[in-house]
Parts: C-alpha cells; structure tokens; sequence
C-alpha cells in the first residue's frame, strides 16, 4: 500500500523504498517506472469567498517528496482536471497552506481548480474542486483624470477595475454639459475588454463646462467611472488647409479648403480669398461657402489673364477668421471678352432699345461697351454706337435718332486688352405712328347684347397686332375694361357684344394697337333696353298643417315699373302665374316684401317662388320646397290631406287602433266573434289579419267604432258623413261618373281607366263580412257617419270596384268591417 498521486490525469501509487526523498512509483497497471525522489503530496483548499468574478481558494503541501517545492499555486478551468497549462495563481515555495485568490472570472460560470506544487520531480496536483461564480453584475470602473484642455478637445479615458463578471462589450467615455451624462448623450467607442484605455474628446465648445466619465458594457448592464468637471480653453480662430489650386483658366481658378478645428466655436462662414498681393483676406475678393465644417470647394471669378494670384482658405467663428496657408497660381492669358446683343425693344418711329450680355471679361479688362447700328447689315464701331465704361453682365442702351419706317441692324460690342468683340446681330424696322381708327354706329341694341365695329383707316406704319372693342359703364373706356378681340383679316369689322346689363349706360370705341401703342376711335355710348325684374324668394318660416310665411326681395325693377308682385306655389315644380296658387302684395314696387301661404294640405311638400312683373315680363326667385305638417292620430300615425270642392280630406285611410280620447278600440282576427258584437263595441282588424295590409289600405272597422262617441278620428276631425260624400263625388260628376277619378292608379285589378285626377287615391281594401275577408285589390268599401233612418242597424256606405266607373252609395249592417276615411270639421 502506498500513497496515491495524480499526475496528468493518471493515477500513481507511491511505495516508499525507506531511503527519504526516494520510492517505486507504479501506475494503474501495477508496472514499476521509475523509483527516485517522489512529488510533492498536496490537497486543495475549499472554494470560499465565491462573487461573479472571482473566489478564494489554496493548497496545503504535506510533504515536498523528498526534494524542496520551488512553485506552488492553483490552477483552473471550465473543463475538469485542470493543468498548469490553464489559468494559473503563484503563491511562493515551500510546504505548508497557502491561500490564491482567484480574479477575472465569467459569471453563472462552473470552474473546476486543483491546488500544484512543482519540485524538481516534476508536478504534482492536489485534489479537484469546483465551484459555479454568481451571476454578472456591470463592470467596475474609474475615469481618468482630464488632460491635454483646448478650446475644442480634451484628452481623458478609463481603467477597467473588473468586468462584473461578463465580457466587457463596449467602453469608453461619455460627456455632456450636464452631470453625470450617460450613453445616451455624446459618447467614443474604444474597443472592448479589460485594463486601460485612453480617448480625445473632440468638437467641444471654449469657454464651456463638460462633464465626463467613463463607461464600460457588459451583459449585466453598463456602468460609470466617476463623473470628472472641466472648463475648455478660449475659443480661437479656426485652422483649416486649403486645396490645391486647378481649373485654372484666364478668368477663373477653383480651390477649397478642409477644416481642421473649429476653434471651440461655431463655423459661421468659410471660402476662399484671393489678390495679386500676397497674404489676401476678406478684404479682398472672396467667395462664400456656407457655415459648419465639412470640406468645401470654391470657384474664383473675375480674374485677369497673365495675372499671379494668391490664394488663402479662410473660415470665421465668433472669435475672428482664420486663415490657411497661401498658394499662388497664374491665369492663363486674356482673350477676347464674350457677349450676345439682348431683344430690340420699344422701338418708335426715332428710337428703340437693346443692350448686351457680357458673360465673360475674357482675362482682360473691359475699357468699353455698348451699341453699334447701321442701315446696312454688318455695324461696326465706325458705324453708329454707344459708349460706355462698364465690366461683365447685363446693360441696356438707347438707340436715338432713328429714321422712321427704316431698317436697322444693331450688334452689342466690349471691348478689353485683346481687341473689341461683337454679339449677334439683330434687325428691326422703327415705326412711322400710332394706327388711326374709327368706331362704327352702335345697332341692334337689346337688353344683354348690342353690335358695333371699327376701321382701322391708317396702320402707322407697321402691322397692327390686335384690333377690336373696347367698352365700359364709365367713359373713355380702353383696353384694361372690357375688351372684344376681333381675330378676323382685314382692317375693317363688326363685333356682337353679349352678357351685357339691361337698362344700363355704356360707352363705346374701337382700338387697335401696333408695335408703336394703342389707338382709339371716336367714344360712342348706347343704352340696353329694359329687362325682366330681378328677384329673389323669401326663407320660408312659421310653417303650419294648413299655412306658412314667405316672400320675396326685388332688386332691380329691370328699367321698368313693377306692375305686380307676389308668390306662386304649386304641389309640383316650378309654380307659375296664372297656372298655380297665387298670393299677391298690393305695393308694386322693389324691396323685400311677406305674404301668406293659405289653404294648404296637411303632410304635403310644396314648391313656392317669388314673383315681379313689369313691362317686359315676368321674373321668378328661386325655387323653395317645404312640407306642412301632417295630421297625427292618437298613436302617431301621419296623414296627407287634400281639400275638394272646400272640404279637406284625408288621402289615407285611417288606420289607428284608439279613440281620439286615448281608449283602445277592439282587436278582433275570429271571424265569428268579429259578428257577435253589438253596440258600444267598436271593433277593428287589419285584411285577412295581416299586418302588411294596414300598411297600404288601413284598417278595418265595424261601424260601432265609426258611431262611438270617443271619436274614431283625430280631435278636430270626423268620419265622412253621407253629405260629405256626395260633395265629394258632386265635384266629379255624382256617384254615377267619380269612380275614375277618384281612384288611384295602381293596386286596382285591370281593365281599369282610372286616372285619380282629383287626386284623392282611393284604395281597393276590400272589407269583411259573414263570410270572411274579400274583394282585396277588386273592390274598395268606406263608412260614412250616416245612419239608415229606415233601419238603424244599417248605416249609408260608398264603394268602388275596379270595373265600375261610379261611385255606389247604399247601406249595409253595422257589423260589417269597411275602410274609414275623415274630413276636417
């Protein structure tokens, strides 16, 4: 038996030969291998102290075998039996306990460690112990102190304490004017992992307070270093280097600059400045590319061939301008400048205008401009001209002394160090006058449109470009009035003037116009004749079953007197006088006036103008609709009316199921019980007890209803009585000839000729007697309110029938169940 020992996963059994420092080492195989001084007999010390990063752990050495431990410590892994090849602790030399602790870690992480000892047989290893750190927390870190203050940068950075148990993903500073910034407000990004790291904080303002810390990212979050205070420097000019001078030509060059720093303060302009002195500044001529820092590129104008410039970038902030250092170029030689000859206008017959372009000085400089003209083509500067001093752009010049009706050639002209150049040549011809014209005699005047022309007698000497007639309410009217365009050849026309005002004053004259103006002839003046009165329709208000308020407004009487005023209105569109129902206002004169509206039918949309008559004719307002209120029965139902021969009707049967006082009538479907009941027992029922009959024809009553003293109408109506009936029926012929037209056009079986011209629309609802429901759609039956006086078990009823034209009038037992129709009391 022997001590076992571990030794790069194998396991040794130590026998100790009796001399110290000295054994047989046997392996797993029991085949002795070496026998000499033993390793050092070691065990390893618990896991303690255990965070997200790190633990306390050790060894205790037994025994040195037989030669001294010169290295001692732990090792560690995430895979069992860790070596001195993994991670590693020193921990001295020597026998005895002895205690490592453990640092940067991963958190939620297991490790295995085993305690070593090294003497000169070689390793030995205590026993395995493993241990699982806690969970990341953020890392742990300080901000290093401020460094390096300018104006715009500043040079800090952080250390790395511990990483919190996670691998550090991100870190760096961050820094605000306020305390304690975050990563959210400006931050650098410097790499990732432990230890050290240093950052310039840069395009910071002068003068101004920042606060700065340092950060660093893990899994479990991102945390601070300390929040460090520090005030920049003054701000300064800004630096900045400027492009190399290209594009150079006898005019024109093109540099640019970069900016390097903006001096702790805003860019607010940036270019490039140039002279023929060296060290140019904005007193010189300069360009201007915006504000800010980006890069920029410039172009300069304006130069002269064979010329050295210098050339400095230039940038300005609230401090002052700085400026780059100077390069120098030349321009090309000068050349002839360039220009075009702008339009002839204004020509007269002895003068016009024109002018010239100059787009480029040519590198030279400009020692005169202007005009040449001549009758001939071809002017040059021996010819006519103009002379003026001047440099690149647009000019304009007079050409005096012209002949009239001559043509001209004119040509601009510049002239610099290299000679004298010409623009485009253009020709125009000067004018001898302004045209003359006539106005013909205004005829066939009417109350919107007259006919009149012009002659143009004389076209002074140029072609007339537009002729026609002028005309207005005030006089001498021109061309900014009213203008009528006549677009036929030839220097004579006629012109119809339309949409004119009736009885209205207008003046008159023809025009044309060449290239010299406008001409007019002689004013002449027309009246139109009068027209229909203007007019327009009260609102209509206070709208009643039977009345409503309306009106109407003249505003204009047309030229002539109002003979009559007042409205018209009608159950179908657009009423008319003489034709429709009239109210008239006695007062013929213009102004707003009211009138009533009477004898109107309840529930019925009407259509309402207002009226005014003069000589001419007569004018209406505009169309109004309105509906009269309905009559209601005792559960709401909604009636139409219609009055005939002086009495108003209902155009419905009645169809309510209460007495005017509110008590229900009797609902009887059983035909047995409907003809068991006697007086006093008033009764109704819909066709065939269907519901979708009353809809369309009412209801059903016996005549105990239509007697009851309740009322079976709405208060202030009854059931037609047998006198109400044949006043109806008198006003279209008696009974005898009324049928067609009182019957409705449609639900009626054929052959019918109804044509319900008086617009009452009677219904074929049939009625109810012994034998049941019958004669829908065949036969229509109504009660009157007239009692048989030769039976009064009988009362008098009217009927039609699809085939018939009269109206039948005869009497029938009370029981019976007939349709209703009421007349206005």
């Amino acid at each position: 038996a022997g001590d076992i020992l571990y030794w790069n996963g194998t396991a040794w059994v130590k026998i100790q030969t009796g001399l110290p420092g000295q054994g047989l080492f046997l392996s797993q195989t029991g085949i002795p291998v070496w026998a000499g001084p033993a390793y050092a007999t070691l065990t390893t010390t618990a896991a303690t102290s255990v965070t997200s990063i790190g633990v306390v752990s050790g060894g205790n050495i037994t025994s040195e075998g037989g030669t001294p431990v010169t290295a001692r410590g732990i090792c560690w892994s995430t895979s069992p039996n860790p070596t001195i090849a993994n991670d590693t602790t020193r921990n001295g030399a020597g026998a005895g306990l002895f205690t490592s602790n453990i640092s940067n870690l991963l958190g939620s992480t297991t490790y295995y460690i085993r305690a070593y000892a090294i003497n000169t047989t070689g390793i030995g290893y205590g026993n395995q112990v493993t241990f699982t750190t806690l969970a990341p927390v953020p890392p742990n870190l300080s901000t290093t102190a401020i460094s390096a203050i300018t104006s715009v940068s500043a040079a800090t950075g952080g250390s790395i304490l511990n990483n919190g148990g996670a691998v550090i993903t991100a870190r760096g500073v961050v820094w605000d004017t306020i305390v304690n910034p975050d990563i959210t407000k400006n931050k650098s990004l410097r790499g990732t992992g432990n230890g050290v790291f240093m950052d310039t904080i840069r395009g910071l303002a002068g003068l101004k307070n920042y606060y700065v810390r340092a950060y660093a990212t893990n899994s479990a979050g991102t945390a601070y270093g300390a929040s460090v205070l520090f005030t920049t420097l003054a701000p300064v000019v800004p630096s900045l280097n400027i492009n190399a001078i290209d594009s150079i030509t006898n005019i024109s060059a093109r540099s640019g600059g970069s900016i390097l720093s903006d001096g702790g303060a805003a860019i607010l302009s940036k270019g490039v400045c140039w002279s023929t002195s060296p060290n140019p500044t904005l007193s010189n001529s300069n360009t201007t590319s915006g504000s800010g820092t980006a890069n920029f590129i410039s172009q300069l104008t304006g130069l002269l061939g064979d010329s050295i410039y210098y050339v400095r970038a230039f940038a300005t902030n609230a401090t002052g301008t700085g400026y780059s250092a100077q390069l120098s170029f030349t321009a090309t030689p000068a050349v002839l400048a360039t220009i075009t000859t702008t339009s002839v206008s204004g020509v007269t017959s002895s003068k016009a205008f024109s002018g010239g372009n100059i787009s480029s000085n040519g590198g030279g400089i400009i020692s005169a401009r202007g005009l040449v003209w001549n009758t001939a083509t071809g002017p040059t500067l021996s010819n006519f001209k103009t002379t003026a001093s001047g440099n690149v752009g647009i000019f304009i010049d007079s050409l005096l002394g012209l002949n009239p009706g001559t043509t001209y050639y004119v040509k601009a002209y510049v002239t610099n160090d290299k000679g004298t150049a010409y623009g485009n040549e253009l020709t125009f011809k000067s004018l001898d006058t302004l045209p003359t014209v006539s106005t013909k005699p205004v005829t066939g005047i009417t109350q919107t449109g007259a006919t009149s022309g012009g002659t143009i007698t004389s076209t002074g000497g140029a072609s007339h470009s537009e002729k026609g007639l002028v005309y207005a309410t005030t006089t001498n009217p021109t061309i900014l009035n009213n203008k009528l365009i006549d677009a036929n050849a030839g220097l004579t026309w006629n012109s119809a003037l339309t949409g004119l005002m009736g009885n209205t004053k207008y003046y008159i004259r023809a025009y044309a116009t060449n290239i010299i103006g406008t001409a007019y002839g002689m004013l002449d003046s027309f009246v139109t004749l009068p027209i229909v009165p203007t007019i327009t329709t009260n609102t209509i208000t206070a709208i009643t079953r039977t009345t409503a308020v309306s009106g109407g407004n003249i505003s204009s009487d047309g030229g002539s007197v109002i003979t009559g005023r007042g409205i018209v209105w009608s159950k179908s569109g657009s009423p008319v006088v003489g034709t429709d129902s009239i109210r008239t206002d006695a007062s013929n004169a213009t102004g707003s006036y009211t009138l009533n509206l009477g004898n109107l039918n309840s529930g019925i949309t009407y259509y309402v103008r207002a009226y005014a008559t003069n000589a001419i004719g007569t004018s209406y307002g505009n169309q109004l609709i309105f509906t009269t209120q309905p009559v209601l029965d005792t559960i709401g139902n909604q009636y139409t009316t219609i009055t005939i021969n002086g009495k108003e009707w209902f155009k419905e049967n009645l169809k309510t199921t209460k007495y005017a006082t509110g008590t229900d009538i009797l609902s009887v479907t059983e035909n047995a019980s409907w003809f068991n009941l006697v007086s006093g027992q008033g009764a109704w029922s819909n066709y065939a007890n269907d519901g979708a009959n009353d809809a369309i024809y009412g209801k059903l009553y016996n005549w105990f209803a239509v007697s009851d003293v309740k009322g079976l109408c709405p208060t202030g109506w009854h059931v037609a009585t047998d006198v109400d009936w044949t006043s109806l029926t008198a006003n279209y012929g008696l009974d005898a000839a009324a049928g067609n037209e009182l019957k409705a056009t449609t639900l009626w079986t054929t052959p019918n000729s109804n044509s319900n011209s008086s617009g009452f629309g009677a219904l074929p609802g049939g009625g109810r007697s012994p034998g049941g429901f019958g004669d829908i759609n065949a036969k229509g039956f109504w009660w009157t309110s007239t009692t048989d006086p030769a039976d009064t078990d009988k009362a008098y009823v009217r009927s039609m029938q699809y085939n018939f034209d009269s109206v039948l009038r005869n009497t029938e037992d009370n029981k019976y169940g007939f349709s209703v129709r009421c007349v206005k009391n």
